[in-house]
C-alpha cells in the first residue's frame, strides 16, 4: 500500500513538473523572452546586411580604365562639364595590366588635363585629399610612375569645386601618355 501511494506521489510529481513546463512556455516572461530573442536576432541580421552593402558600396567602381603596361601608350578622352555636375564625380583609373598581360617595368605616364569652362574643378589621387590642379585651365602631372611585375592600378577623381556657367558642348579633357 506505501508503494502505490509513493508511486502516486511520483506521479502527481512528474504532473506538477510537466503542468510547470507547460506554464513556464505559456507563459509571458516566456513569450517575453523569445521575442527579445527574436528582436536581437533581427537587429543583428539586419546589421550584417547593412555592412555588406556599404562593404560592396565601398569598392571603387571606375567610370573608364586606362591600361597603360607599355610605353608609349596615348590615351585622351572627355568628360561633359555638364554631366560631371550631374554626377558630382568622375572617376577615372590607370592600370598597369590589361587582362593577363602585366607590365615588366615600371611606367611612367604624364596625365594632362584641360579644363575650358569657368569653373574650377578639382583632381585628387586614390585617398589623397590635396588638390592636383594647380592651374585650372590647363594641369600637367609628370612623372607618375605604375610598379611593375604585380598589378597596379592608380584612382583619380574629377569633381567641381565651385561651378559656373556650363554649356552642353563644355567639355573636360584627359590626356594620358607614357
Amino acid at each position: 500500500m506505501e508503494k502505490e501511494k509513493t508511486k502516486r506521489k511520483n506521479k502527481k510529481k512528474e504532473l506538477g513538473f510537466y503542468q510547470k513546463l507547460t506554464n513556464f512556455f505559456s507563459s509571458t516572461a516566456f513569450l517575453t523572452f523569445v521575442f527579445v530573442l527574436l528582436v536581437i536576432i533581427v537587429a543583428f541580421l539586419i546589421v550584417l546586411v547593412h555592412q555588406k552593402r556599404k562593404e560592396v558600396g565601398d569598392e571603387l567602381h571606375a567610370n573608364i580604365v586606362i591600361p597603360i603596361y607599355k610605353k608609349d601608350a596615348d590615351f585622351e578622352f572627355s568628360i561633359s562639364a555638364v554631366d560631371l555636375k550631374k554626377s558630382k564625380e568622375y572617376v577615372f583609373k590607370v592600370v598597369n595590366y590589361m587582362k593577363d598581360i602585366v607590365n615588366q617595368e615600371d611606367v611612367s605616364y604624364k596625365i594632362t588635363i584641360k579644363n575650358p569652362t569657368d569653373s574650377v574643378i578639382s583632381l585628387t589621387k586614390n585617398d589623397d585629399n590635396n588638390n592636383l590642379m594647380k592651374l585650372q585651365k590647363e594641369t600637367v602631372l609628370d612623372n607618375e610612375i605604375l610598379m611593375s611585375k604585380e598589378q597596379d592600378e592608380v584612382f583619380y577623381f574629377v569633381h567641381f569645386k565651385k561651378v559656373g556657367k556650363l554649356k552642353n558642348d563644355d567639355l573636360i579633357t584627359v590626356h594620358i601618355a607614357s
